[in-house]
């Protein structure tokens, strides 16, 4: 295990699996979100090494 922390952050459910399995599988630690607020109040908590976005999901974009 790397023990490089990735957050994904994507509003479809399958995409989120898909990022996490793949990432898995390599030794990071992936954790994932279908919402971007809960995972702003994420960020404030952990470290994480590379945040992967979703650009267009319901109330929020990836760039805010």
């Amino acid at each position: 295990m790397n023990g490089h922390r990735i957050m994904a952050i994507d509003d479809e459910n399958i995409v989120g699996k898909m990022i996490k399995a793949s990432f898995e599988q390599d030794g990071y630690l992936v954790e994932t979100f279908l919402n971007p607020k809960p995972a702003m109040a994420r960020l404030k908590e952990e470290t994480f090494d590379v945040v992967i976005t979703d650009m267009t999901m319901p109330g929020m974009t990836g760039k805010e």
